[in-house]
């Protein structure tokens, strides 16, 4: 059976023709962010992984783990002479959707294949930053309206600071650049979030410019919250048990217009 996000994913990600009103744009644009925080979190989880072995510092784990995800795509593609933009091209040509690349990372996460699971984020990145490419006037609007570009992690900031700048690097340099930008993130968030009362989210640790494992994370979907919604709909009165809109809603409604 597809799960929710299955089903949006398809309709939303892989069918433009159906982003016919804004209710349709919102539900892509969130969309959009999830797959965009998958790829980043199945990355960062690769690297944790690869973490475990053994302390490395950082500038010789950043070589290997690169070294590894271009070797591991010898046989598809020869990274080392591709730049960025080329592979987003032979991406966008293949027959691989973005459900698929999840599907990919799933097996990869359950069989504790990091290095291929790298790669497969590494390219459902770039396929949805491919595939969004017809709406992205929409979507730009879309945030500017409702003032989501200033939301860290923004989908739309991502593949600013990351692809759009990046298109004429080669893809190895390209790897090396995330690797570096994840870890220096994820450090900043973490300390950050601390600073504010939160536990300890750090999954790594930095001590005399040794990685240092601590915790491994695999990557996960949010919830769009629906069923809270719903909840909460039937608390304040406004739609009965049978989903229906109740009377104090339709009052509202008819106030309201």
């Amino acid at each position: 059976m597809e799960s929710f996000s299955d089903v949006f994913i398809y309709f939303f990600l892989e069918n433009h023709s159906t982003i016919t009103n804004e209710t349709h744009l919102g539900w892509y644009y969130y969309f959009l962010n999830e797959l965009v925080h998958f790829s980043l979190e199945t990355i960062f989880w690769a690297m944790l992984v690869q973490m475990e072995n053994k302390p490395q510092s950082v500038s010789v784990f950043i070589e290997a783990i690169t070294e590894l995800v271009v070797e591991n795509e010898q046989e598809t593609f020869d990274l080392k002479l591709l730049t960025v933009s080329q592979v987003i091209e032979k991406i966008g040509n293949s027959e691989d959707t973005p459900t698929e690349y999840i599907k990919h990372i799933n097996n990869n996460v359950k069989g504790d294949l990091n290095i291929s699971g790298l790669s497969k984020g590494l390219f459902l990145l770039l396929k949805v930053y491919h595939d969004s490419i017809p709406v992205t006037e929409k979507i730009e609007q879309y945030a500017t309206d409702y003032a989501l570009f200033d939301k860290n992690g923004n989908a739309l900031n991502v593949f600013k600071e990351f692809i759009t700048s990046s298109k004429e690097m080669l893809f190895p340099d390209f790897i090396r650049t995330i690797i570096k930008a994840i870890i220096n993130d994820h450090t900043a968030i973490a300390y950050r979030k601390m600073g504010n009362g939160e536990k300890n989210l750090l999954k790594f640790i930095i001590e005399d410019n040794y990685l240092i494992h601590i915790e491994t994370m695999t990557p996960n979907f949010t919830s769009p919250r629906i069923k809270t919604l719903y909840n909460f709909l039937i608390d304040l009165g406004l739609i009965t048990i049978e989903s229906d809109l109740s009377t104090k809603a339709n009052q509202l409604i008819s106030t309201a217009v």
